[in-house]
């Protein structure tokens, strides 16, 4: 799949309220994911054997009853890999857990990209990782809000994260 300004907004569905993804790989280029719904994934579901590229996106306001608010990436036995490349914003996001991002079993990248003002019930306000890795290079994550651990970044049993010049600032979380 391949998308060029586009617009994927106001969709429900269980698993990728605006995209599910699953032994597909997509490429996103401007353009908005905003307003959906699901159980898993508001904005994005991307399952295993998926390769997820974001170029100067915005994804905000989605909403996931369970895990990732905007995207939930899970490669399951298998990987799947979330490539944001530039100017990426993952903004006002809402789930019980991964409020902005949800990794499991998965390899993020983030170069010069925005995860900020997202909610997370229990963990994980900004991202949260599960047996995943997070490499950063710029960009933030600011003013992400956790009930749980985690106000930016929730950082899980088997997972790493790796950063160069970025900024973790003004999140909270209840413990």
């Amino acid at each position: 799949c391949e998308f060029q300004e586009g617009k994927v907004q106001g969709n429900q569905a269980e698993a990728g309220g605006g995209v599910f993804l699953d032994h597909r790989n997509m490429t996103m280029i401007g353009g908005t994911i905003a307003q959906n719904e699901a159980q898993y994934g508001g904005g994005i579901f991307a399952g295993e054997s998926t390769y997820c590229t974001l170029n100067y996106c915005e994804l905000r306001d989605n909403t996931a009853a369970v895990s990732g608010g905007c995207i939930y990436i899970n490669g399951y036995d298998s990987s799947a890999t979330l490539e944001c490349k530039s100017e990426v914003t993952i903004a006002g996001n809402r789930a019980k857990s991964g409020g902005g991002i949800l990794c499991r079993k998965s390899n993020v990248s983030l170069t010069s990209d925005y995860v900020e003002y997202n909610v997370s019930s229990e963990y994980g306000g900004g991202i949260l990782l599960n047996s995943s890795h997070l490499d950063m290079n710029n960009g933030g994550i600011s003013h992400n809000t956790a009930g749980g651990g985690g106000g930016g970044v929730y950082v899980g049993p088997e997972s790493s994260f790796n950063g160069k010049e970025f900024s973790i600032k003004w999140n909270t979380a209840d413990h």
